[in-house]
């Protein structure tokens, strides 16, 4: 008789688990595959690296010259510095 109680608490918690993963669970079949370039709406790629040491030494002398720039990684695993489109012209003078 005291073994019921405990294996209805189990049985509970095992039900609730089971009701919140069928619930908040994600099928990953289901996610969208991106084709198309990632859109970062007002930047724009200045340039690309494979070392994060070279994109923050980039930064570095964007913000030297006062210019904003941010890095993000792309699906291939290299880094792309990224500054707004007013400044492109400006960042590509001082990158190069």
């Amino acid at each position: 008789m005291y073994v019921l109680g405990p294996l209805l608490a189990f049985g509970a918690v095992l039900a609730l688990a089971g009701v919140l993963r069928w619930t908040f669970g994600r099928d990953l079949r289901q996610l969208p595959i991106r084709t198309e370039p990632a859109d970062y709406g007002l930047l724009r790629p200045v340039a690309t690296v494979d070392d994060p040491r070279a994109a923050g030494a980039v930064c570095r002398m964007l913000s030297d010259a006062d210019i904003r720039s941010t890095t993000v990684f792309r699906e291939d695993a290299r880094l792309q510095v990224l500054v707004f489109e007013d400044d492109l012209d400006r960042a590509r003078q001082v990158v190069s």
